[in-house]
């Protein structure tokens, strides 16, 4: 009986240290107690979920309770799911406000601040809205996007900026286009004198191409403002180009790019560096090409400029973009 009765207070010890297995008596049989010692523990602070001890504040697959899983893109946070650091709840859907084109620039608390949503021809980069490049065929049958002007404002005699289905006869005497700075029908009268190299209007891509001739001395520009995304690399486009002299001061066609405080950073192309009298004209369109790969990530200012000084000069173009 005295060795029985030691056996008991040993479990007993065991029991309270709970640090003892399964334990035998001094006759050898296993004992019984201590799987049901263990069942009385339980999971402690825990949550028993399926067996498995869990912490349903922070477990993202039994948050708050058992078997309430977080969504993608969410996580458990004192027992309740919310979108993951950098991202915040926009209308049910965690976004990234720097990102989102829906939410661009979505503050913590998006109901009361939703940020903006980004045009078709933007992408948010940094919760910024930042400009793509827009209409670079000119397919809206107008200029929208760009900008464009002449170096005497409000004289609709000095250039016209025209759209031009494929086919349109350039040497009709008047010829008539409508001029899309002034808004206004204007008669040309240089077409006429390069028709002979341009004799129908022509198109690269889709059913517009963009047209300019000037019907007297000046500065004619086409512009845009774009963001040059990281991996774009160029801007390319179609163009084809008819004039009577060229001249690196008084008669050629270049790009401009500049930042976004206009300073001039590069003309990487330009038709007129030739000396006076050469005439290296382009009848059908030729893809011309720069390279972009310096301002990645920056906004910049593209200008195709046209300077007219000495001789009629008549510049179509086409299907603008970036890659």
């Amino acid at each position: 009986m005295m060795t029985t009765r030691l056996g008991l207070v040993y479990v007993a010890a065991c029991a309270l240290a709970l640090g003892c297995g399964s334990v035998k008596d001094p006759e050898g049989s296993a004992d019984a107690a201590a799987p049901q010692i263990d069942a009385m523990v339980g999971c402690g602070a825990l949550t028993d979920c399926s067996g498995t001890c869990v912490d349903t504040d922070t477990d993202d697959n039994n948050c708050g309770m058992c078997d309430r899983m977080c969504d993608t893109g969410t996580e458990c946070v004192a027992g309740d799911c919310e979108c993951v650091a950098g991202t915040v709840d926009c209308s049910g859907t965690c976004i990234d406000p720097l990102t989102d084109n829906g939410f661009c620039g979505a503050g913590n608390d998006c109901s009361a601040e939703p940020g903006v949503v980004c045009d078709p021809d933007s992408m948010c980069l940094d919760g910024v809205c930042r400009r793509s490049l827009q209409n670079g065929s000119f397919e809206t049958g107008d200029y929208t996007g760009w900008v464009i002007g002449d170096d005497q404002p409000g004289q609709p005699a000095v250039g016209i900026w025209a759209l031009l289905m494929a086919g349109t006869d350039l040497s009709a005497s008047p010829l008539t286009l409508f001029d899309h700075q002034d808004a206004g029908d204007q008669v040309a009268n240089c077409p006429a004198g390069t028709s002979t190299v341009i004799p129908l209007s022509i198109v690269s891509d889709g059913t517009w191409a963009g047209m300019h001739t000037q019907n007297d001395s000046g500065r004619h520009h086409l512009m845009q403002t774009i963001f040059v995304r990281p991996g774009e690399t160029s801007l390319s486009w179609d163009m084809a180009w008819a004039t009577g002299g060229l001249d690196p001061t008084t008669q050629f066609l270049a790009l401009n790019i500049y930042d976004s405080a206009s300073n001039l950073l590069d003309t990487p192309f330009k038709v007129g560096d030739q000396m006076a009298g050469d005439l290296p004209n382009q009848a059908t369109f030729t893809n011309v090409s720069v390279d972009l790969t310096p301002y990645q990530g920056m906004e910049i200012q593209f200008e195709l400029e046209l300077m007219v000084i000495q001789d009629c000069f008549t510049v179509f173009f086409d299907n603008f973009r970036v890659q």
